[in-house]
């Protein structure tokens, strides 16, 4: 398949190594900058400055979108009426109404529409889904908190649009996204939802949210201006499960009495204290191949469960959005 990398960020240079480690074709870039789309298209992409132009090429099959969280809602759907497969950087979009727009336009158009969300990629999934089966869960602790590398600056005034409103920043479309992605992956659509957050300007940067299950709560933690080492974990009658991560979804471990057993993730080794787990090597690369067999009719029921999981988020990221005061 021949992929076009709208963005040119370090998440977008991942991707442009990703997209060839599977055995698809790099084919396109787009930057507002021709310059930079030249430089990023290393020679063997055709590099484009206009939306339009790029869409218009009959040869780009599907675009990977990287643009800032409010821009995704409508490049999707200018993607998906011009006859492209869409893979989308999380979030999907900053409504559940976008959303479903989205997903319409998708069923319009007979293409894949799915969300870029690293841990529904990940092959240890089915196996911790097992784990959750056998067992009674009691609760469960899911935290992604990365003290920002642009914390600083910001608060010495910069801005960035992680950081800004107006583009859908802050800490819960962020990092949120993916402890409740992964809470919902298990255990479904929680019956109620509580949230809180603390504040720098006008995003949040340090929230709690609670899902409520009825016999167990997930307690969500996530921070832009913290930076946590101990992980996650799912506490079980039986065992309890331990996660590095749960973003990628690279290290994790069942661990009772008699100790720990190791659960297979698939390629990519753990990631150091404090790194950042997506920037490990072949977690992208599995996106691709995944999202390349879902392009050529392999694995209908995953992508579908992928889209349920994706609106449920959004049902939830609403929630907790107008709990904390978080207005668009």
């Amino acid at each position: 398949m021949n992929y076009a990398v709208i963005g040119t960020n370090w998440l977008c240079e991942n991707y442009r190594t990703a997209i060839r480690e599977a055995g698809d074709t790099f084919y396109a870039v787009l930057s507002r900058d021709m310059e930079r789309a030249k430089t990023f298209a290393q020679g063997e992409a055709v590099p484009y400055d206009s939306m339009d132009a790029l869409l218009a090429d009959d040869q780009v099959d599907a675009v990977y979108l990287c643009l800032p969280n409010s821009m995704h809602h409508e490049a999707a759907i200018r993607a998906l009426r011009a006859g492209k497969h869409v893979l989308c950087e999380k979030p999907f979009a900053l409504t559940l109404r976008q959303s479903e727009e989205m997903f319409r336009e998708a069923d319009k158009a007979g293409k894949v529409l799915a969300e870029g969300v690293m841990s529904f990629y990940s092959p240890a999934m089915e196996e911790i889904r097992s784990y959750v089966k056998q067992d009674t869960v009691v609760s469960a602790r899911l935290d992604y908190s990365q003290r920002s590398s642009k914390l600083d600056r910001v608060k010495k005034g910069a801005m960035f649009s992680s950081f800004d409103r107006r583009l859908g920043g802050g800490v819960l479309y962020d990092l949120g996204i993916y402890p409740i992605h992964f809470a919902v992956n298990l255990f479904g659509a929680p019956n109620a939802v509580s949230a809180k957050a603390r504040w720098l300007g006008d995003v949040d940067v340090t929230d709690v949210i609670i899902l409520d299950y009825g016999d167990f709560d997930v307690t969500v933690t996530v921070s832009k201006a913290g930076q946590s080492y101990i992980g996650s974990e799912i506490l079980m009658d039986r065992g309890t499960l331990t996660f590095d991560n749960v973003s990628v979804v690279l290290g994790a471990k069942y661990v009772t009495k008699a100790g720990a057993q190791e659960i297979s993730c698939g390629d990519g080794g753990i990631p150091l204290p404090g790194t950042n787990p997506s920037e490990e090597a072949s977690v992208q690369t599995r996106v691709i191949r995944r999202f390349t067999g879902w392009m050529q009719g392999e694995d209908r029921d995953g992508l579908l469960r992928l889209r349920e999981n994706s609106l449920i988020v959004q049902k939830i990221l609403e929630e907790a959005r107008a709990q904390i005061g978080y207005t668009l």
